[in-house]
C-alpha cells in the first residue's frame, strides 16, 4: 500500500530513483568492506547464464558480451549444461567480475537453504558460508529472483545469499529483493557492465544509470528486443530452449504490445528491488 501511494503522487520518487545507493547489512559487514577495499582493474570477467535453457534473455546476454568486451578483458562464458557449479567453483577465484544470470530460490521455511541453481547442482546458502572461500574479491552479480532476500529472526546469517558471498570474500554484490523478469533483467546487465568498463564508475552509480536508461525503453524495443529472442530461441542451435520458456516469452509480447504505458519498465516492481550490497568495490 505504501509503494502504492507514493508511486501514485507524482511529486515524489523512491529514493533509490534518484542517487546511487550502497547498503551494507552491519557494522561488521561495513567494516570487512572497507578492509576488502581496493582499485579493482577488470581483467577477467565470467557469466554462468541459462543452465536450464528457460532464461533466452541470459543466454542472450552472454552472446552480447562476447561481442562488446574490450581486448585486454578475458571473457569466459557458461551457457546452459556448461553453467554448472563445477565450473563456478573453478572459475570463482580467478574473476573480476561474475555474472550469474540463473535462478534462485527463497527458503522462508529454511533460509540455510535458500539457494542459487546451476545446471549441475544448487549451491545453498548455508554451503556458502560453511564451504566457499572468495580470494580475488571480485563483484558478483545475482541476476536471479530473490537472490537479496533476508528476514529478521530467521537465521541465515546476515543478508541472505548476497551477505553471505561478502563473508565469502566477494567485495561487492548485485542482487535482488523480489522475483526478477528476464527481458528487463537483461537490459540492466548490459547497462551495468558498459557503464562499468566504459566509464569508471562505482558499481551502485553503474546500477544507478543502468536502471535509470532501462526505465526510459519504450514499448516499440521492448517488443523488438521480445522478437529477436523469439528468433534467438528458434534457432537450430538452441534445442535446449524449452517450449514453455518460449510460450512465456510470447506472451510477455503481447503483453507489452498491449500495455497503456508508453514506458513499460518504470514500473517501480521492474527495477526497485535490486540492490549494491558491500561497499569494497571500485575502479
Amino acid at each position: 500500500e505504501e509503494h502504492a501511494s507514493l508511486a501514485g503522487d507524482k511529486s515524489m520518487d523512491f529514493f533509490a530513483a534518484l542517487f546511487p545507493v550502497e547498503y551494507v547489512f552491519s557494522v561488521n559487514e561495513l567494516a570487512a568492506s572497507q578492509y576488502k577495499r581496493k582499485p579493482q582493474k577488470i581483467e577477467k570477467i565470467v557469466v554462468f547464464a541459462d543452465p536450464h535453457g528457460d532464461l533466452p534473455a541470459a543466454s542472450q546476454n552472454a552472446v552480447w558480451l562476447e561481442r562488446m568486451h574490450g581486448e585486454n578483458i578475458r571473457l569466459k562464458t557458461f551457457v546452459n549444461k556448461s553453467a554448472s557449479l563445477e565450473n563456478f567453483k573453478k572459475e570463482i577465484n580467478s574473476s573480476d567480475i561474475i555474472i550469474l544470470s540463473t535462478h534462485g530460490l527463497y527458503d522462508a521455511n529454511n533460509p540455510l537453504r535458500s539457494c542459487i541453481v546451476f545446471s549441475d547442482a544448487e549451491l545453498t546458502l548455508g554451503e556458502i558460508f560453511n564451504d566457499l572461500v572468495i580470494t580475488n574479491n571480485p563483484l558478483v552479480m545475482l541476476c536471479a529472483c530473490e537472490s537479496g532476500v533476508t528476514r529478521i529472526g530467521n537465521e541465515d546469517g546476515a543478508g541472505g545469499i548476497s551477505g553471505a558471498l561478502l563473508s565469502a570474500g566477494a567485495a561487492c554484490v548485485l542482487s535482488s529483493h523480489w522475483p526478477v523478469e528476464d527481458i528487463s533483467m537483461g537490459y540492466i546487465t548490459e547497462e551495468f557492465i558498459q557503464n562499468l568498463l566504459n566509464h569508471q564508475i562505482t558499481p551502485s552509480e553503474a546500477l544507478y544509470n543502468a536502471i535509470q536508461n532501462t526505465r526510459k525503453l519504450d514499448k516499440a524495443a521492448i517488443v523488438g528486443r521480445c522478437q529477436e529472442l523469439l528468433t534467438y530461441m528458434s534457432d537450430k542451435n538452441q534445442a535446449s530452449a524449452s517450449q514453455g520458456a518460449t510460450l512465456k516469452l510470447h506472451k510477455f509480447k503481447m503483453k507489452i504490445e498491449k500495455s497503456d504505458n508508453p514506458v513499460p519498465f518504470d514500473q517501480f516492481n521492474i527495477w526497485g528491488g535490486l540492490t549494491i550490497n558491500g561497499c569494497g568495490w571500485h575502479i
